[in-house]
């Protein structure tokens, strides 16, 4: 009895530590711009304190002061939309993050990355076979659009996509600095 209660426990400390790290969230989006967004959805965001960007063919919407805990998940789930905020402040005080409505579901997901890289102040994904297809046919779509990078529902890269991608390898870059980069590309392969 004593060694089964050892093995539960030990167990118990190893699949916590695993749903840890699965606790990472990680996608590549499709954008949605502004001008895409149905009038009543935008409505129902007028009780929000995003101010509203006035670009139909940008996928921000807004911005967000740096201060506001969040954005509501729920506003756009009949529409297939959500908003994510994005970690680089859009004013020179730094004090406004861009908010940008992307798909509800992301087109790359975590398991999709082999590993991750990181290089100077940007971070390389590494993706497996059947994320490279899915980037391929992410950047075939989207040609002259943007998408969004997002690791726990942060943006981190919005960019524009000049061509399709077929060798697999996504990047996020121009990050804050190399620690940022280090830290994000540690934490994703950590979650894989």
């Amino acid at each position: 009895v004593s060694l089964l209660l050892i093995l539960f426990a030990l167990f118990s400390c190893n699949s916590k530590e695993i749903s840890e790290d699965q606790s990472v969230s990680f996608g590549i989006y499709e954008t949605v711009k502004f001008g895409e967004l149905p009038a009543h959805a935008l409505d129902s965001l007028k009780v929000t304190t995003i101010h509203f960007e006035s670009d139909p063919q940008s996928p921000v919407i807004g911005y967000l002061p740096k201060s506001d805990p969040g954005l509501p998940d729920d506003l756009f789930t009949t529409e297939g939309i959500r908003l994510l905020k994005a970690i680089f402040p859009v004013d020179q005080e730094g004090q406004n993050l861009a908010v940008i409505a992307v798909n509800h579901k992301p087109a790359i997901v975590l398991s999709d990355i082999q590993k991750t890289k990181n290089n100077g102040r940007n971070v390389q994904i590494y993706l497996t076979l059947k994320g490279a297809k899915k980037l391929a046919d992410l950047t075939k779509k989207n040609t002259g659009k943007s998408i969004a990078i997002a690791v726990d529902d942060i943006v981190y890269s919005m960019p524009m996509v000049n061509g399709v991608i077929k060798g697999g390898v996504a990047m996020i870059s121009g990050l804050e600095s190399e620690t940022m980069a280090k830290e994000l590309s540690d934490r994703l392969n950590k979650a894989l």
